[in-house]
């Protein structure tokens, strides 16, 4: 497999994961393979994988619960984006894969495939990147605990973030 089946058979899984209610057993094998050939601590012995079994269908459970939550966190943010003079030119991008602009729906961002380490999904933590054609900022927000669910406060400093860095322009 070259480079780029690799990478279409990756896309191929993780939209499998976030899109379907259940996975044949060559899918949940394929997938557990990426999964274990993403991980940079590897050890090549058996009780490490199968150790790992539970651990990642915990992940591959919690991976479409945080698009979820993705989702939720955009569209309470579109719109206060809509009113922006730049709304057309923004992007976000959370945890480096999924992205969203104004005009487009979640997609998952091709050349960063490499980047879902699904062993470091947790529906408590994320990072989002803001950008426009210009400029890019880094930011990463986490949640103290999976129980704290206070999106509004979320929503609140993602919206103050866009005003610090991307002003409304002064009306004359």
């Amino acid at each position: 497999m070259d480079t780029e089946e690799r990478e279409q058979h990756k896309l191929k899984l993780i939209k499998t994961i976030l899109t379907s209610s259940s996975y044949d057993m060559k899918e949940l094998l394929s997938i557990y393979a990426f999964y274990l050939s993403s991980a940079p601590d590897t050890l090549y012995n058996i009780s490490y994988y199968t150790d790992r079994i539970d651990d990642f269908i915990k992940r591959v459970s919690d991976l479409p619960k945080k698009v979820d939550w993705f989702d939720n966190i955009f569209n309470k943010i579109k719109p206060e984006i809509d009113l922006h003079p730049l709304k057309d030119q923004f992007i976000f991008t959370f945890d480096d894969l999924f992205v969203y602009t104004t005009t487009s729906p979640m997609d998952v961002k091709k050349e960063n495939v490499d980047a879902l380490r699904l062993d470091l999904v947790t529906l408590n933590k994320f990072s989002l990147r803001m950008a426009t054609e210009e400029s890019e900022i880094d930011f990463l927000f986490e949640y103290p605990s999976e129980s704290y669910k206070d999106i509004d406060i979320l929503i609140n400093g993602i919206k103050e973030t866009i005003l610090k860095y991307y002003p409304l322009p002064k009306e004359s």
